[in-house]
C-alpha cells in the first residue's frame, strides 16, 4: 500500500514538472503574442 502510494506521487511529480514546462513555454507564447498585438496598438494610438 505504502509502496503504491509513493509510486502513484513520483508519477504525479513528473506530471506537474512537465505540465510546469509546458506552462512556462506557453507563457513565452503568449507574451509573443501580445507583444506583436500590443506593439502596432501603441503605434496606431501615438498616431492618433
Amino acid at each position: 500500500m505504502f509502496y503504491r502510494d509513493i509510486s502513484r506521487n513520483m508519477q504525479w511529480m513528473d506530471a506537474v514538472k512537465i505540465f510546469q514546462k509546458q506552462k512556462v513555454a506557453r507563457n513565452i507564447l503568449i507574451i509573443f503574442i501580445i507583444q506583436a498585438h500590443v506593439m502596432p496598438v501603441h503605434e496606431t494610438h501615438v498616431q492618433w
